[in-house]
């Protein structure tokens, strides 16, 4: 299990002025830490050069990942058509990680 730590919901959360990421990232890590369930970091880059499946990643958690790339949402994407599991909680890719902008007003 991969979870991944997403630098852009950080900053956009830090620019917005909330704590949604950095809660839900940490929840998600205690929860699974404490089910003693074993996980790994993921970071974007992972995903995007599809490494995922060499760094033993067949279940993917996205916690309150609201801001992500294109080629990040593509490799996701590409994760999922090969088999892989996708947890995500909150608005996955709601925001554009280029400009900031809700998706659904592009």
């Amino acid at each position: 299990m991969g979870v991944l730590f997403s630098v852009e919901s950080a900053t956009h959360a830090q620019l917005r002025g909330d704590r949604d990421w950095e809660l839900g990232t940490l929840g998600m890590c205690a929860a699974l830490s404490d089910s003693h369930i074993a996980y790994r970091a993921v970071l974007r880059q992972d995903i995007e050069q599809d490494r995922l499946e060499a760094m033993g990643v067949d279940t993917l958690v996205l916690p309150g990942v609201d801001t992500m790339y294109d080629q990040t949402i593509e490799a996701v994407g590409r994760f999922v058509a090969a088999g892989g599991t996708l947890i995500a909680t909150g608005s996955p890719a709601f925001y554009d990680a280029q400009t900031y902008q809700a998706r659904n007003e592009n």
